[in-house]
């Protein structure tokens, strides 16, 4: 659909960056490719991405956070779980 993108670079990155992360608690990240459906499955995760065309909506906590542009989804992730984890 036209709200929708192809993730799977997104996806890619971000379990990368992710996989030097170590921290004893669990983390739920979630990359979703619809600005529709995506806040909603949002609530269950600590960070989540709602990505479509062009832009992408950034929650913590089942909070939107704001909008960032496709190309900081990853930077934007990184940076929320960090602040996550030093919050814990």
């Amino acid at each position: 659909g036209r709200l929708q993108m192809d993730l799977e670079p997104i996806v890619e990155q971000v379990q990368a960056a992710l996989a030097d992360i170590r921290t004893d608690l669990p983390l739920k990240v979630a990359i979703m490719g619809c600005v529709v459906n995506g806040p909603g499955e949002a609530d269950n995760a600590d960070v989540a991405i709602c990505a479509g065309k062009g832009k992408a909506v950034l929650y913590r906590q089942g909070q939107r956070v704001g909008n960032v542009s496709v190309e900081q989804i990853v930077p934007a992730v990184l940076k929320e779980v960090h602040a996550l984890i030093k919050a814990r």
